[in-house]
């Protein structure tokens, strides 16, 4: 059954409920409450009957009750039993004795101790029982106890009710009736209004108008209907004909711009198969759209349908792939800015020694990304142009350092040989001392100009930060071949490797020609020629003040001002090439932390230029090589944070000491391609203490900084002679802190001494 005639039907039966609810209601009423009275009124009756019956009866027996009459009572009695309605009567004595009795009482009689003084009457369940006091003028007195049934009244009451019933379901059927007949008019009369509204909603206008000509409210609807019936015709026939005007124009319309959306597709596609850069689209799912130029199929083959964007390009670079994944379904999450996490998917992408570039434009529908436009680059000829021509840069500036210094850049290359046999080697190193050969090659690469080289070790240092592991097979791998291209480019500059020439500075051969022309003892002589064969400590100062002269001007921290002081001392260059090696952590120390910018010299007021000390000399049986700045001295508080961070001692003025040359930690909350690595003074001091020697530190608040590295005599095997020869008398040069004994003034730290028994 459909909606609307459930609704007609239920409208048909409410009045049908109505009618007839309400004759129901009258008919009940009627057909209980006569006889309710009627009832009502025979229990009335005996019960008055019972009394009368009770007042009489108790006059006429007052002579029995008084001269014990019993004939009286039984004469007065027999004739009051005449009436059907009396079931018994009993006289008692004043003693409560029966005198004499007709019928027999229901139930047992209770008698009051008080006497009665009137007529009482109880009801029980088909009777009603009355007591009169008889009073004799001869002063006996008696109580009498008559029963008046009710079941002929109740035999009434059941006709009554029989009676009631069948009139009342005869006035019920009667108002059934009536009320079908009622709503079967109604109903009749608003299913045709409904059969008609039916067809009119659902499209039919040929629908007959209601002749429904009745003066009520349903003949009213009818003609309403019929009205607004007319008035749909019209309005239907006037948007007939306007739709068709309107369709025939956008007919017309949807054909031109058919055809210029079919020349706009042309030309974009046009466009796709002829651009060279990969376009493509990706949703949220990570499906490629259909629509991509004709280059992404060319490198990367046909994608599958419903293909996702990362499967699609893990069979060509499986890294960049997990990497997209795990950012794309950051991005989907919304929890962090969408440009942050749109700069964290892959940018490169590697396929069959080929390179390419990924750019992503992110495309919002509301506030949400709806999906992302991926723009591919095949940029391998650019970055070979680029390698080129930075590898032709970088060659340019190991030129220029070979020909300003070719004996220190072959020491580089010695030295960076052994490091990377000790990084690249089978057996492998604690991670301590991975990471401290790995920065000591950053650093030393970086002196030479050498900066690819210099920025792989830096991405190692990197991975080795994140990972806390060691160096992978792969990274090792790629680190060797580095290097032996790198050897391979500079062979040719490096030429004749063999260079047995001896440099001599015009000091020496000068004072050589004196101790000739003086006649000094030949013993003397031939240790001045000895020394020659060691190497010239002002010449390795040189090079640490090249490089720390190029590293202020990088950082931003002007010109720097370097002493060197090395008393024309000669060592032997193969047992300190390793601590040579790690004393340019100290220099670049020295620039990065220690030395200000020129504005807050300024502002201290300091000379804006900053200003770096070396110097070495023989003192009793030991070398000491010191390197000293004029910055601001080391942030003692800063050591004390980060060496609790680190779980490391910081009580006392030893324990920051020490956290200072701890591995990892740095003052630094940044780290670069110079510092913050934490790494260079433990490498530094663990060279030193290869060679047994001491490291002494002085720090003053905004004067500076001192490193004295005291190494014996004994650990070089020098001729004590040797060294006296060339050394000459021993003076304190502009680089010396004197006495190393912790007594400096109040802001002056403690000094921390590392030795190593020889």
């Amino acid at each position: 059954m459909s909606v609307q005639g459930g609704l007609l039907a239920s409208i048909r039966w409410k009045a049908v409920g109505i009618v007839f609810g309400l004759t129901a209601v009258v008919v009940t009423v009627l057909a209980t409450y006569f006889p309710a009275r009627h009832i009502e009124s025979l229990r009335a009756a005996i019960r008055g009957k019972a009394a009368t019956y009770a007042v009489l009866v108790a006059k006429q027996v007052e002579p029995g009750v008084a001269f014990d009459d019993r004939e009286t009572v039984r004469e007065v009695f027999t004739a009051t039993t005449e009436d059907p309605d009396v079931r018994a009567m009993v006289l008692y004595d004043a003693a409560g004795q029966p005198l004499f009795a007709l019928g027999e009482l229901t139930g047992r009689v209770v008698f009051s101790r008080k006497p009665l003084d009137r007529v009482t009457i109880a009801e029980g369940p088909s009777f009603f029982r009355a007591m009169a006091p008889v009073v004799s003028r001869e002063g006996p007195t008696g109580t009498l106890v008559i029963e008046v049934s009710t079941a002929r009244a109740e035999a009434d009451v059941s006709g009554i009710r029989r009676t009631a019933l069948w009139v009342g379901l005869g006035a019920l059927g009667i108002g059934l009736a009536a009320a079908l007949a009622i709503g079967r008019s109604i109903g009749r009369r608003l299913g045709a209004i409904a059969a008609a509204t039916r067809a009119v909603a659902g499209g039919d206008l040929s629908v007959d108008a209601l002749t429904d000509a009745s003066a009520d409210e349903v003949g009213q609807l009818a003609r309403s209907f019929n009205t607004m019936f007319a008035n749909i015709r019209a309005l239907v026939e006037q948007i007939r004909e306007s739709n068709a005007r309107e369709t025939g124009r956008l007919d017309s319309l949807v054909r031109v711009r058919t055809r210029e959306l079919d020349v706009r597709n042309s030309d974009m596609r046009m466009v796709l198969d002829n651009v060279n850069q990969g376009l493509l689209v990706v949703d949220r799912r990570g499906h490629i759209a259909p629509e991509r130029s004709a280059v992404v199929d060319q490198w990367f083959g046909q994608p599958a349908p419903e293909v996702t964007f990362p499967d699609y390009i893990e069979r060509v670079d499986a890294r960049a792939a997990a990497s997209f994944r795990l950012n794309w379904s950051e991005l989907l999450e919304g929890v962090m800015p969408v440009e942050l996490l749109v700069d964290q998917l892959p940018r490169v992408m590697t396929a069959e020694n080929r390179e390419y570039e990924l750019e992503y434009t992110p495309l919002y529908e509301g506030p949400e990304v709806a999906r992302v436009l991926v723009v591919i680059s095949d940029v391998t000829r650019r970055r070979a142009a680029e390698r080129a021509e930075f590898e032709q840069s970088e060659v340019v500036r190991a030129f220029g350092h070979i020909m300003r210094d070719k004996t220190g850049f072959l020491e580089f290359v010695s030295d960076a040989r052994l490091l990377v046999e000790r990084l690249c080697g089978e057996e492998r190193a604690p991670l301590v001392d991975v990471k401290r050969w790995l920065h000591t090659l950053k650093g030393n690469a970086l002196l030479c100009g050498l900066t690819d080289l210099a920025s792989f070790c830096h991405h190692l240092e990197d991975n080795l930060a994140d990972s806390g592991a060691d160096l992978t097979e792969e990274e090792r791998h790629t680190l060797r071949s580095r290097w032996d291209a790198f050897c391979a480019r500079f062979e040719q500059l490096l030429g004749d490797r063999a260079d047995n020439r001896m440099p001599i500075d015009d000091a020496d051969y000068r004072a050589l020609l004196d101790a000739i022309v003086d006649g000094h003892p030949r013993r003397e002589i031939a240790s001045m020629v000895a020394a020659w064969k060691l190497e010239s400590t002002s010449e390795r100062f040189a090079r640490h003040a090249a490089h720390a002269e190029a590293l202020g001007q990088r950082l931003g921290k002007g010109p720097i001002e370097v002493s060197i002081d090395a008393d024309r001392l000669r060592l032997p260059r193969e047992v300190l090439a390793p601590f040579w090696s790690a004393f340019g952590h100290a220099v670049r120390n020295a620039i990065a932390h220690g030395i200000e910018s020129p504005e807050e010299r300024q502002a201290a007021g300091k000379p804006s230029a900053g200003h770096l000390r070396m110097s070495a000399r023989r003192a009793n049986d030991e070398i000491d090589i010191e390197i000293s700045d004029d910055g601001r001295g080391i942030d003692w508080a800063a050591v004390a944070r980060k060496a609790s961070m680190a779980g490391l001692p910081c009580a006392t003025d030893g324990d920051l000491h020490a956290a200072l040359f701890a591995d990892g930690l740095s003052t630094r909350d940044e780290t670069d391609d110079v510092a913050g690595r934490g790494v260079g003074m433990g490498a530094l001091r663990a060279e030193c203490e290869k060679l047994r020697g001491e490291v002494s530190l002085v720090s003053r608040p905004g004067c500076g900084t001192t490193l004295r590295f005291s190494i014996p005599t004994q650990i070089l095997g020098i001729e004590t002679e040797t060294l006296g020869a060339r050394l000459g008398p021993v003076r304190p040069g502009p680089g010396s802190i004197g006495p190393i004994d912790g007594s400096g003034g109040s802001e002056e730290r403690g000094i921390i001494k590392t030795m190593v028994p020889v």
